[in-house]
C-alpha cells in the first residue's frame, strides 16, 4: 500500500511537472522571438519575409545563431543546438506549424515515460514482476523515443520521392514557358498555375517561392530557399545552375532542359537499382512463408499415406 501511494504521488509530481515545464518553454520562447525581432529592428536589419505555412521556416533563419566560443560550456548550450537540429527536421519534414517543437517534444516525452509508469502500475497491481515490468516498460519507452525521429525521417524520404517524380514534369513545363517567349518569373508562375491538380505538394512549394520572388527575391535565390527548406540536392543543383546561367549569359531553357533530362536519368537509375533490390528482398518472405505452404501442400498426403501404411504394420 505504500508502494502505491508512492508511485501515485511520484507520477503526479513527474506530470505537475512536464506541465510546468511545457508552460515555461512556450512562454520563454515567444519572449525570446520577441527580443530577437526587437533586436533585429533596432539594428536595422529587415528578416526576410514570405506567406502562408513557409513563414515559419523563414522565421527560422532569420533566428541569430549563437556562438559558441571554445571553452564555454554553457548548460543552455546543447539544449538550443538541439532544438534548432529538430526545427530543421520539421521543416525538411514539411510540418509548417509553429506549434510543431511543442508537440513532438511533449510527444516524445510522453511516448517515452508512459510505457514505463504503466508498466510499473502493472506491476504493482501483481499482474508482473517488477523486474520484467521495467525491463519491457523501458523497451517500450526507448522505442517511443526514438518513434517521432522515424516518422520524420519517413516524411522527409516522402517529399523527396514526391519532388523528385514532380520536379522533372515541372521543369519542362518551364522550358516551354520560356521558349515561348516568357520570362523566369513569369513561367514559374504559369508553372505554378499549372501543377495545381497534377503536383499539389510541388505547387504549394512553389507558390512560396513565387511569393518570394513578388517581394523582390531573385529567382534563384528563392529557389535555394526552397532547396533549403526541403534539404534536396537536385534543388540545390538546380538553384546554382539558375545562379551560373544569370551570371554567365546561358541559356536559361537550355540549362533547365539539361537538368530535367539529368532528373530523369536519375530516376530511371533508381528505379532499376529499386529493381534489383527486389530480387533479393522477396527471397526472404518466400522462403519463410510461400515455400513452408507449398511444402505442406506437395508432401502433406504422401505424408498422410505413408504414416497409414506404416500404422497397419
Amino acid at each position: 500500500m505504500n508502494l502505491s501511494a508512492t508511485l501515485i504521488s511520484l507520477l503526479v509530481f513527474v506530470s505537475a511537472a512536464a506541465v510546468a515545464s511545457l508552460l515555461l518553454f512556450v512562454v520563454w520562447g515567444r519572449d525570446r522571438r520577441v527580443a530577437t525581432r526587437l533586436a533585429q529592428l533596432s539594428g536595422g536589419k529587415v528578416p526576410e519575409r514570405n506567406v502562408g505555412r513557409i513563414a515559419v521556416k523563414l522565421h527560422l533563419r532569420a533566428q541569430p545563431r549563437k556562438v559558441v566560443k571554445s571553452g564555454d560550456n554553457s548548460p543552455g548550450q546543447d539544449s538550443d543546438e538541439q532544438s534548432s537540429t529538430l526545427y530543421k527536421r520539421l521543416i525538411y519534414a514539411g510540418v509548417y506549424s509553429p506549434w510543431a517543437l511543442v508537440g513532438i517534444t511533449v510527444a516524445r516525452t510522453v511516448l517515452t515515460c508512459a510505457p514505463l509508469v504503466l508498466a510499473v502500475l502493472i506491476a504493482c497491481m501483481g499482474n508482473f514482476r517488477m523486474t520484467l515490468a521495467l525491463f519491457w516498460g523501458g523497451v517500450a519507452g526507448g522505442f517511443g523515443f526514438i518513434a517521432p525521429s522515424l516518422w520524420l525521417d519517413y516524411r522527409k524520404a516522402r517529399r523527396h520521392a514526391t519532388f523528385n517524380r514532380s520536379l522533372p514534369d515541372a521543369l519542362d513545363l518551364l522550358v516551354t514557358c520560356v521558349e515561348g517567349g516568357m520570362s523566369l518569373e513569369a513561367g514559374l508562375q504559369r508553372m505554378t498555375d499549372e501543377l495545381q491538380i497534377a503536383h499539389p505538394v510541388l505547387a504549394g512549394e512553389m507558390g512560396a517561392v513565387q511569393k518570394q520572388i513578388e517581394f523582390g527575391t531573385s529567382p534563384d535565390a528563392a529557389i535555394r530557399n526552397f532547396a533549403e527548406r526541403t534539404d534536396l540536392d537536385s534543388l540545390h543543383v538546380l538553384s546554382t545552375l539558375l545562379q551560373q546561367a544569370r551570371r554567365f549569359g546561358t541559356p536559361i531553357a537550355e540549362t533547365l532542359r539539361t537538368h530535367a533530362e539529368t532528373m530523369r536519368s536519375d530516376r530511371e537509375l533508381l528505379a532499376e537499382e529499386l529493381a534489383q533490390k527486389a530480387a533479393v528482398k522477396i527471397l526472404f518472405p518466400t522462403l519463410l512463408l510461400i515455400f513452408p505452404a507449398i511444402f505442406v501442400i506437395l508432401a502433406g498426403p504422401a505424408a498422410i499415406q505413408l504414416s497409414e501404411a506404416f500404422g497397419k504394420k
